[in-house]
């Protein structure tokens, strides 16, 4: 994987993160500054992916991907194509290098 030094330190912060086969997913603040070589995930490229990405939901977690959101538990796990104020956080992707 095509971790940075900057990466791997984010990624010790505690921040909730997951390796998958298209790269690691992490979730973060929603008004944070993406780290370099991060993007936006997604909801067509995290669909093989769902199971992961709803285990690291919080119950009342409401984050957002690239064009839509997923809720969390309470909600029960919906997705919505839009999202607006209500996402507190946002799915982000480090993809890996083939």
């Amino acid at each position: 994987m095509n971790l940075t030094a900057q990466d791997l330190g984010l990624l010790n912060t505690g921040i909730k993160h997951i390796s998958l086969p298209i790269g690691v997913v992490a979730i973060l603040g929603f008004n944070q500054p993406f780290p370099n070589g991060w993007e936006r995930l997604s909801y067509e490229e995290a669909q093989p992916y769902m199971q992961y990405l709803k285990q690291m939901l919080g119950q009342w977690s409401i984050v957002a991907f690239q064009n839509g959101k997923l809720d969390g538990e309470g909600y029960g796990y919906k997705y919505s194509p839009t999202y607006g104020q209500e996402c507190g956080e946002g799915f982000i992707l480090k993809r890996v290098l083939h």
